[in-house]
């Protein structure tokens, strides 16, 4: 919706603002401070910025608020010089689009040399409701995105019944954190800063930022019915930052069979370690994953069955690395099958199976590569 802009809006109604100055903060001493409500159903809620001159924080959070079912939208601003803070230079938007999508939309000008001093600092603070309704109905956002540069991103824990069916963050020089959430279809992206969040997520999640690290904990879960066959997939990038992370895999059943998962992790000139703590049985699992300079590691679920092919250079040499006991995931006891071929230098290639194998069983892929560092598959 951002690139729909104010050019398309309903209507686009400039905040009301009321001067704090008593929460002024060191080297900005002027505040101002204005409120607003977007619906909890709204197709969209957006916050985007337009110029230069806007910095600052963007937080969503959740209140057992009685009586609330609207999302609560605080803005504030904090500014070093009296007239750094007005229409000429800057001007913040409540902005309706057709459709029922909402947005706030923070507009400054063009800076120029000298305009240090009226660099804005904000703070935009979103409170969901708890629930949509006295029912205790669980909560459902539709769209949540925004396009702010520099601004750093705080999602804190939403409750288990909470769920974001898509949410896209972008900023630029700043960090994105998530404490924990759920999600339909998840964007998150960012530059020269970190990514540090909880997710679960059933359709789509992508990570994505440069010289900075990605450190997340994923639940895919795989709810089954898709049109298309495919499950969920994660999607992790940067380069010179690591990537970490702790991965379960899951259907939601009580019986913890089958499912599809894709994921995909790259990064270059730092370590990547991915760690699957569960997935079901006869589940099919693809996974790419690759580093160069620095060492990768990926640990693999007892339950997977499949290819796999590790690479590095000759003199730093891929490993598979044999684990301790391991349960049959379909509880018959059956033997696990790791066959190897080492045959070629820098290649590690071979299979992994439960024998003797189930019908259901499906053949997977695990490919992972790095250069000048080891490349370790942990069984």
């Amino acid at each position: 919706m951002n690139a729909e802009r104010s050019d398309r809006a309903e209507s686009s109604q400039p905040l009301e603002w009321t001067a704090d100055n008593t929460h002024g903060h060191g080297q900005n001493p002027y505040h101002v401070h204005a409120s607003l409500m977007f619906p909890v159903n709204a197709q969209v809620m957006s916050f985007w910025t337009e110029g230069p001159l806007a910095h600052g924080s963007f937080e969503v959070s959740q209140a057992d608020d009685e009586g609330r079912a609207d999302a609560l939208v605080d803005v504030d601003v904090w500014y070093k010089v009296g007239g750094a803070f007005n229409p000429d230079r800057a001007v913040v938007n409540y902005v309706r689009f057709p459709g029922n999508k909402h947005g706030l939309q923070i507009v400054t000008h063009h800076a120029h040399f000298g305009d240090e001093k009226y660099v804005l600092r904000f703070r935009i603070r979103v409170n969901l409701p708890w629930a949509v309704d006295n029912a205790g109905a669980p909560l459902v956002i539709n769209s949540l995105t925004t396009q702010l540069p520099q601004f750093a991103h705080h999602i804190s824990e939403l409750s288990a019944g909470t769920t974001l069916k898509h949410i896209a963050l972008a900023s630029d020089n700043a960090a994105i954190r998530v404490d924990r959430a759920q999600v339909d279809v998840g964007t998150i992206r960012t530059t020269n800063a970190s990514i540090l969040g909880c997710f679960t997520a059933t359709r789509s999640l992508a990570l994505a930022t440069q010289n900075g690290a990605i450190t997340a904990d994923v639940i895919l879960l795989d709810e089954g019915g898709r049109s298309n066959g495919g499950g969920p997939s994660l999607t992790m990038n940067t380069a010179n930052g690591e990537i970490r992370s702790g991965l379960t895999l899951s259907t939601g059943s009580s019986r913890a069979l089958g499912g599809t998962f894709r994921i995909e992790a790259h990064t270059a000139n730092a370590p990547l370690d991915l760690s699957f703590a569960r997935a079901p049985a006869n589940s099919l699992l693809n996974v790419s994953a690759s580093s160069a300079n620095a060492p990768a590691r990926v640990t693999v679920p007892s339950a997977f069955e499949g290819t796999f092919d590790v690479q590095s250079t000759w003199y730093t040499p891929p490993s598979v690395v044999p684990g301790g006991p391991v349960e049959d995931p379909l509880g018959r006891r059956r033997r696990r099958d790791v066959r190897m071929d080492n045959s070629r230098q820098g290649v590690v290639r071979g299979q992994i199976g439960w024998d003797p194998r189930d019908p259901d069983a499906k053949q997977g892929r695990i490919g992972l590569q790095t250069s000048n560092a080891p490349a370790v598959l942990a069984l």
